[in-house]
């Protein structure tokens, strides 16, 4: 599996990295929304991680341009935020995002959430 993480704060993608590295999972990395739009587009991850607060464009924003490019509409989308608010949540899921965690988010809980999306993902 290969996951396309974007996060903007370095020790949280480096947990995340490490732990999913551990778990067989190739992950690649953005540190805004813009990038990880680029980088799905170009090579589309199986998954996608996203931070709803990055610098640029955000998470929400970034949802929306991944569910209305070709290659990337159909791939699972999970949206994680500090700002946990039922709010931020539900402008995920409008956004197209599959699934929603608070952070902190634990790396096994993040693992748990990968493999529900994955395995709901259309052959």
């Amino acid at each position: 599996m290969r996951v396309l993480l974007a996060e903007d704060h370095a020790d949280t993608r480096e947990m995340f990295v490490t732990y999913l590295w551990t778990h067989a999972i190739t992950v690649d990395v953005a540190v805004t929304g813009l990038q990880a739009v680029d980088l799905a587009v170009a090579s589309p991850p199986d998954l996608i991680v996203l931070d709803l607060q990055m610098p640029g464009m955000d998470g929400w924003t970034a949802a929306r341009h991944l569910r209305a490019h070709d290659a990337t509409r159909d791939i699972p989308i999970i949206a994680m935020s500090a700002h946990a608010f039922p709010d931020d949540e539900a402008r995920a899921y409008e956004s197209g995002c599959d699934a929603f965690l608070p952070k902190p988010c634990a790396p096994p809980v993040l693992l748990a959430a990968l493999q529900r999306c994955r395995s709901r993902r259309p052959a």
